[in-house]
């Protein structure tokens, strides 16, 4: 069979995965921002954490009024709207870092003729602002947990994809970073899973376990998929 398609991962896969330092760092500027102690806004904010990536409050506002309201503060429509900026800067800013190799491969990959899409978990922040990421003129099927109401490894995620994409899952590959058991979940609906195992960055993650005990199609640079791509 040959290759018609690829679907990416986002964070730690095309983007690097932010560090706990800078997320902490985010989350302390949002809880100043809304003046609630920032404890008690990481508490309740972790405790959403799934909740965020299906969608479940709409929007990032949606969610910072809930958080206020949880540690039994009246939420201030300005403070909302100050952290909720403050989030959508770190989304928008997180584009941004890019592997050194990312924009390259993706145009080598449709310059070959391939479709693209992308498939991540993620808040509601990325959708708003990923038409302004240097990616987005490459993928042609960009698909947000919170937009679908989905997230991997739900097989159905995956067959979302595939639909917009038009592409058959024994023609695609899938390539990630073994974030939330993602590989698998490829592989269960049939798609070539890939690891990108990156030596520049530590790869050690609670949730990325599955990429730590990963067996399989192994590639240490984005720009290798390119050999993994069969005409």
């Amino acid at each position: 069979m040959s290759t018609r398609a690829v679907i990416f991962d986002l964070y730690g896969t095309l983007v690097k995965q932010p560090s706990m330092d800078v997320r902490r760092s985010l989350l302390a500027e949002m809880a100043a921002a809304m003046d609630i102690p920032v404890d008690a806004f990481v508490g309740v904010w972790m405790e959403g954490f799934w909740e965020r990536q299906v969608g479940v409050y709409g929007t990032e506002e949606r969610h910072l009024e809930y958080i206020a309201g949880r540690v039994g503060v009246a939420p201030d429509p300005q403070r909302v709207a100050r952290a909720a900026e403050v989030a959508l800067t770190f989304d928008r800013e997180s584009l941004e870092a890019t592997r050194s190799d990312a924009v390259d491969t993706l145009r080598a990959l449709k310059d070959a003729g391939l479709r693209l899409a992308l498939l991540s978990n993620c808040g509601v922040g990325i959708p708003k602002v990923w038409a302004e990421s240097s990616m987005a003129p490459f993928v042609d099927v960009p698909v947000f947990s919170s937009t679908a109401a989905l997230k991997k490894p739900d097989p159905r995620i995956y067959q979302l994809a595939l639909r917009d994409l038009g592409a058959a899952p024994q023609d695609t590959l899938y390539v990630a970073d073994g974030m939330d058991d993602e590989l698998t979940g490829a592989r269960n609906v049939g798609i070539a899973p890939i690891l990108l195992r990156s030596p520049d960055e530590d790869a050690y993650d609670e949730r990325r376990a599955e990429g730590m005990a990963w067996t399989g199609t192994t590639i240490e640079y984005l720009r290798e998929v390119l050999h993994h791509v069969s005409c």
